[in-house]
């Protein structure tokens, strides 16, 4: 389609998306009934004022994307817990060992 050339219909196109949802659109796309099986098919949105819809090509890159954005940020979350955890344990350790120290003098 001409329009995922258009950067401001790609922003609505995924707005849209977004606000129904991966699992929605994921389903969407797997049931085959909103959608044919060919890349270049057209996903309709029926939404008011839009004349150009995406293929199905660029629905399934917008859920690659999504996908991937979701496996970022569970990275990002992991890697923020990972050190204070292990700041955690090391300054317990310190702790008990100092402890141990006082109690043997």
């Amino acid at each position: 389609m001409s329009g995922e050339r258009d950067p401001e219909l790609k922003k609505r196109w995924d707005a849209i998306l977004a606000k129904r949802g991966l699992a929605v659109v994921g389903a969407d796309l797997a049931s085959g009934d909103i959608v044919g099986a060919e890349r270049d098919a057209e996903y309709r949105l029926h939404e008011p004022g839009l004349t150009t819809n995406p293929t199905r090509g660029y629905v399934e890159g917008w859920i690659t994307r999504q996908q991937m954005a979701e496996e970022r940020r569970q990275s990002d979350r992991h890697q923020r817990s990972y050190w204070p955890v292990v700041a955690s344990v090391m300054i317990s350790i310190i702790a008990i060992g100092m402890a141990i120290v006082l109690l043997m003098m």
